[in-house]
């Protein structure tokens, strides 16, 4: 457990099914290994929830230690690394492949980001008015962004072109 920097409660879960428990230790690389735990018992055991799935499943240790790294190196957000799990478990496929054959992919380019905001800004137009009164105002903001993008927007990124283009620091 302190090994690994996970809860005794995910620990007791993963060992309690020798299915997740194999995927566990093969998927484990130790720098990722709470991630990687995580997302077993948040994400997989959900869509792995009956014998017939896990037999049918073409998911291996290596698809969520690098499903893990691509949600850490901001590549994809952690919405697309459901969609992605879930057409890996179905065929098994890399996952760059996934990720390019259904344009799950961040966006982090500013200038594509800046042209979804300024469509929000002209869109929202009572919501920029009251974030300059209330910024918590610019979450809501964000939240269109998100939706404009499908959830791929760099979060942080667009918080922060967000306000600066509000003027609030």
């Amino acid at each position: 457990v302190s090994k690994y920097g996970i809860t005794s409660q995910v620990a007791d879960i993963l060992s309690s099914d020798r299915y997740f428990s194999e995927l566990f230790e093969k998927a484990n690389n130790e720098t990722n290994a709470k991630d990687i735990a995580n997302m077993i018992t948040t994400d997989i055991m959900g869509l792995l929830d009956t014998r017939e799935k896990r037999e049918m499943s073409k998911l291996e240790g290596d698809h969520i230690s690098d499903l893990v790294e691509y949600i850490k190196s901001n590549k994809i957000t952690r919405a697309s690394a459901k969609l992605a799990l879930d057409e890996v478990i179905k065929n098994g496929k890399q996952l760059s492949e996934i990720i390019e054959d259904l344009d799950l992919g961040h966006v982090s380019d500013e200038a594509t980001l800046s042209d979804i905001i300024a469509e929000v800004l002209d869109e929202e137009v009572k919501a920029v008015e009251d974030a300059k009164q209330n910024p918590d105002i610019v979450n809501f903001l964000v939240g269109k962004v998100m939706q404009k993008t499908h959830g791929k927007a760099d979060p942080e990124l667009t918080l922060t072109l967000l306000k600066k283009n509000l003027g609030i620091e």
